[in-house]
């Protein structure tokens, strides 16, 4: 490394087309707040720079909000984005859009399958959320089934926000390094040296 500079394992991929393209939906983490700032937007801007990935970035907060961007992202108009990633409050088999106790901002893990039916094909979805993937095995093979995903991941556990943050960080890069069509070598290449942080957050994939 020459000029005491940061050198990417993807220096390779100055094209902006040869980047992995991320399809980036996210909720409302704190909605009374309104001096918040949390988001997953500094993560992809990072990625970005070091010239790993482009992005689409959207906010949503209700359903209708979150079946127009799915619309969009399925019906062929962002087909260069094939790493979906879905940052959200969540619990077992369910996203949260808000806060909200309201049933219409509570989205099970069946109903977005419906929303994506052979959507997917091709591409990755990724549960950005605490526990949404915390299902039977069998449950997230249909749900892929279902969309056509080549892969689904997330995590089982409720996830601190910076640790999670950084395991998601790394999964992106090495996604990106391989492309959708190498999921397989970019998880093994994750874990390899980072598994205990992967199960401590209960890291999950089903491809």
């Amino acid at each position: 490394m020459q000029g005491g500079g940061l050198a990417s394992d993807n220096d390779r991929m100055t094209s902006r087309e040869d980047r992995l393209g991320v399809f980036c939906l996210e909720g409302e983490w704190e909605p009374e707040d309104p001096h918040a700032r949390q988001s997953v937007r500094p993560m992809l801007d990072l990625l970005e720079d070091q010239k790993l990935i482009r992005f689409f970035h959207r906010d949503v907060a209700t359903y209708a909000e979150l079946r127009h961007y799915l619309d969009r992202w399925t019906s062929g108009g962002l087909d260069e984005f094939s790493f979906g990633y879905l940052g959200f409050h969540g619990e077992p088999a369910a996203l949260h859009l808000n806060d909200d106790e309201r049933p219409d901002s509570v989205i099970s893990l069946e109903q977005l399958g419906t929303d994506l039916a052979d959507g997917c094909k091709g591409r990755v979805i990724h549960f950005a959320a605490c526990s949404v993937v915390d299902v039977a095995r069998s449950q997230l093979a249909e749900f892929r089934a279902t969309t056509g995903a080549r892969a689904v991941s997330g995590y089982r556990r409720d996830i601190a926000w910076v640790e999670s943050a950084a395991l998601d960080l790394l999964y992106l890069s090495f996604v990106a390094g391989g492309k959708i069509r190498r999921i397989d070598v970019a998880v093994r290449k994750l874990l390899e040296n980072n598994q205990a942080l992967a199960d401590h957050l209960g890291f999950m994939i089903e491809a």
